[in-house]
């Protein structure tokens, strides 16, 4: 069941902002020329084709179908996510002082001890997943 929000987590990322912005529009990028194609699009069923094809993919890492089924039924699209992209600190703030707001000596040795006290399930991570 951990696995299940990285499945969903994907259909967020699939597209880049101009293409969310055009979904949001109505219309559709061609994967095989470089201008836009207008399609009759629709969001709500491209999220739930999303979902579909997940299914099976998501199925074949463990999770079983009743369970995919149940915390996939009522999912819908938010859509404000793409219009906050922007205001991310990490793009409105300037790198140092955003580093300098999140990395510290203390947070750096409190990581060091977890990466010490969990290095068994990292490193089993790392060998499943290439990380």
């Amino acid at each position: 069941m951990r696995r299940l929000p990285f499945f969903l987590s994907s259909c967020f990322f699939l597209a880049t902002q101009a293409q969310a912005e055009l979904i949001m529009n109505g219309a559709s990028i061609s994967t095989t020329t470089t201008t836009p194609a207008v399609s009759s699009f629709s969001p709500q069923n491209d999220f739930k084709g999303c979902i579909a094809n997940l299914r099976s993919q998501a199925i074949s890492s463990g999770v079983s179908a009743a369970t995919y089924d149940r915390y996939t039924q009522n999912l819908s699209p938010d859509y404000s996510v793409i219009d906050k992209l922007n205001y991310q600190p990490e793009f409105s703030t300037p790198i140092w002082d955003y580093l300098s707001g999140l990395v510290d000596d203390e947070r750096v040795q409190a990581g060091q001890q977890k990466m010490a006290q969990y290095r068994d399930v990292l490193n089993r991570a790392s060998q499943a997943y290439g990380v």
